[in-house]
């Protein structure tokens, strides 16, 4: 298999592959070409959502409907990729942003290639002299069947055993995880999602996600949920219902305001008075987001609603100290 797959790379583009500076297709144009190759998936949903960019945030939507799944490997001619649901996630990504539709790509060729491990992707490239530092099948498989080396396989070297465990979380909570990183970090990498976020620097906030993720079946789940309310100081979590479900949601819904308490230098002690300060609201409310709602709840006396989440809380105390916008 591996000699056919050569023998096409020579035949079809010689020996030579080509550096990708960015993505061949830029979010305006996959939009339109998912809308039209999905009918099972709202244009409404094409809209970049906190941080998540358009391509993730299609991912998600799809993923949660396995009929649109199905819909689109036939629609684009990947009934021949065998990989697991991260890898396709990934390969779709780069087959949408890499313009591998447009490339004429033999289904023969398609199917030898989804077949590969990957070590056997790998020894084709070297034939190449090409190496990849983000040896996931996703990249490697699209470098192989595109003649294309995206710059940023090369740039970042990929820590293959976080790669290992973030493949296997869900791709709607890894969107929202994404959350927890600036969106000009998030946009600015021609990476699928799963290997955009283990490229990452890691966020201490992720080993309570992951622990929670890990331990959703232990018969000590409602222990679990009321140590990691007490070590993250989350004052704010309905206690009707199902109480880990209520934590691991709210921490996923809420992770880009409570990873900063995980993160705050070691001299950030008590919150700060705010009675006549003249800093901006934008600041002061980044600078809260170090602290713990248990933190703010005492420090500023206020007394938590029914309807509080850590973003509301801090306005609430803003408005509090009537701070001025600026």
């Amino acid at each position: 298999m591996e000699k056919r797959v050569i023998d096409w790379i020579i035949d079809s583009r010689g020996r030579t592959f080509r550096i990708l500076d960015r993505p061949l297709t830029n979010v305006s144009e996959s939009k339109g070409r998912i809308s039209a190759g999905l009918s099972l998936i709202e244009r409404a949903k094409y809209t970049s959502v906190d941080g998540v960019d358009t391509m993730d945030f299609f991912i998600r939507t799809a993923i949660n409907s396995p009929r649109s799944i199905i819909y689109l490997f036939d629609r684009i001619g990947l009934d021949h990729y065998t990989g697991s649901m991260d890898e396709f996630i990934d390969f779709l990504y780069y087959y949408i942003y890499g313009r591998l539709g447009y490339m004429n790509v033999p289904n023969e060729i398609y199917s030898l290639v989804s077949g590969l491990s990957i070590q056997q992707l790998s020894s084709i490239l070297s034939q190449f002299n090409v190496n990849l530092n983000i040896p996931t099948r996703s990249a490697l498989t699209y470098t192989v069947l595109s003649g294309y080396i995206p710059i940023y396989f090369t740039k970042y070297t990929l820590d293959m055993r976080r790669y290992s465990i973030i493949s296997s979380i869900h791709i709607g909570i890894l969107s929202d995880m994404m959350r927890m990183y600036p969106e000009n970090i998030i946009a600015s990498t021609f990476l699928g999602p799963y290997t955009k976020y283990a490229s990452l620097p890691k966020r201490s906030l992720e080993d309570y996600i992951l622990f929670l993720i890990q331990n959703g079946n232990s018969d000590n789940r409602e222990n679990i949920a009321d140590t990691i309310i007490q070590k993250l100081g989350l004052s704010l979590i309905g206690r009707k219902g199902d109480i880990f479900n209520n934590v691991f949601d709210y921490i996923i819904d809420e992770a880009r305001y409570i990873y900063p308490t995980l993160e705050r230098p070691i001299d950030m002690r008590d919150p700060p008075d705010l009675t006549g300060a003249t800093v901006s609201q934008d600041d002061i409310f980044k600078f809260l987001t170090y602290y713990t709602e248990e933190e703010l709840l005492r420090f500023y006396n206020i007394s938590p609603t029914t309807t509080d989440n850590k973003p509301s809380l801090i306005r609430r105390i803003i408005n509090k100290y009537s701070l001025v916008n600026s």
